[in-house]
């Protein structure tokens, strides 16, 4: 399954007690669009994902 991770890092004025509004220092929300056209991603998720094949780049 693919997955995305994304680690940023930025500058904070404040102490140890600072939180984001997402509740701690290591949580945060982000959104994934697929901009994909459905029939090709369907295709090369069945011929490079589910049949194991190292497919590259394009």
């Amino acid at each position: 399954m693919p997955s995305l991770s994304i680690t940023m890092q930025y500058p904070v004025a404040g102490g140890p007690g600072v939180e984001l509004t997402s509740m701690g220092q290591f949580s945060r929300h982000a959104d994934f669009v697929n901009a994909w056209q459905q029939p090709e991603l369907s295709r090369l998720v069945d011929y490079c994902l589910n049949a194991l094949r190292v497919c590259g780049s394009r």
